[in-house]
């Protein structure tokens, strides 16, 4: 617990909240003051912890128009250990066939597996900061938060990221602490 002030508690779960609904540019806008009004070295290194999480969710989520540009000219992507074909990807969906059978996904409603494969024709699949950004975007996105909870494969694969990333070049060593912390 950190002895901060109630506005500023407040105004961490906000960000917090914020950043979980994905509204990146209200989140940007409330770090800046909360980072500045930490009374506290505890309450300064959970705001900064905030913080880059957010930069990291903005990385991937800046990235994924790259990477859905990028899939209109592949014709393969590999998921797992297996190769799917890119029939078709348009600015509303992607048409994809696997196991015979063609399949079409909204972009914003991948099946982890196809979402995963999409980061990396936008992200570095070595950059700890890629990685990084792929965890936390994993992490925090409902669809594969939840997915996360319920698949092992799915979970595993979001902590190897981690395991890949924390604590080199600028990603914090302590940064999935603030996938749980509270504000209190």
């Amino acid at each position: 617990m950190t002895k901060e002030s109630p506005e500023w508690n407040k105004s961490m779960n906000q960000a917090r909240e914020l950043l979980f609904q994905g509204d990146i540019a209200k989140f940007e806008t409330m770090m800046g003051p909360a980072i500045a009004n930490a009374m506290t070295p505890e309450g300064k290194e959970k705001a900064l912890r905030l913080d880059q999480l957010g930069q990291l969710y903005k990385i991937y989520v800046d990235g994924f128009p790259e990477a859905r540009r990028k899939a209109r000219g592949a014709s393969t992507l590999k998921v797992g250990n297996n190769e799917i074909s890119i029939v078709e990807a348009t600015p509303e969906k992607i048409i994809v066939r696997s196991l015979g059978k063609n399949q079409t996904y909204e972009w914003d409603k991948l099946p982890f597996g196809i979402a995963a494969a999409l980061s990396d024709l936008a992200l570095s699949d070595t950059a700890p900061v890629d990685l990084a950004a792929r965890a936390v975007y994993f992490s925090i996105h409902p669809t594969y938060r939840e997915a996360a909870k319920s698949n092992d494969l799915v979970s595993k694969r979001i902590q190897g990221w981690f395991d890949k990333s924390l604590g080199k070049e600028s990603v914090r060593a302590d940064l999935k602490q603030a996938l749980t912390e509270t504000y209190e």
